[in-house]
């Protein structure tokens, strides 16, 4: 299962890492560039920017350098958030999220971004906020043990 987590962050941190200049609420940093647009009485681009630097363990200046626009919207009685995430010369990567609210909207965001961006260090600070000491190697299974034969 933890393969299979890896994975699915990995392919969150393709998705993560694609941000342009945008009109709303954009920064440009050396690391992670980071452009959030959201209906009024949404959380904003500080707001969002400091749950990822929360989840990743550090600034977002200090992240990888990637872009990401990221623009939440009204879809009838839901919430839609496009994201589109740019890392160095690779193409894009998009993704659609939806939920009942901004809050919850903006935490999935940025839960997404800091996977996109660096999965382990998101991994790492979850094992630590738990309290579980850092992932080692699985221990083999034992051998098994020989039954006599019938004669």
């Amino acid at each position: 299962m933890r393969t299979q987590v890896r994975r699915a962050c990995r392919g969150l941190a393709a998705l993560a890492v694609a941000l342009a200049g945008a009109p709303c609420g954009h920064a440009r940093a050396e690391g992670l560039s980071l452009s959030w647009s959201a209906p009024p009485g949404c959380p904003d681009r500080a707001t969002v920017a400091a749950q990822i630097e929360e989840l990743l363990g550090r600034a977002l200046v200090a992240a990888p350098p990637a872009r990401v626009e990221a623009a939440m919207a009204r879809d009838g009685g839901r919430l839609r958030l496009d994201l589109e995430l740019v890392r160095g010369d690779e193409p894009a990567s998009t993704r659609t999220l939806e939920g009942p609210t901004c809050e919850a909207l903006a935490e999935a965001g940025a839960l997404v971004i800091a996977l996109a961006i660096d999965p382990d260090a998101v991994a790492a600070r979850q094992r630590a906020r738990e309290g579980a000491p850092p992932e080692a190697a699985p221990e083999p299974a034992p051998a098994p043990t020989p039954t006599p034969a019938l004669l």
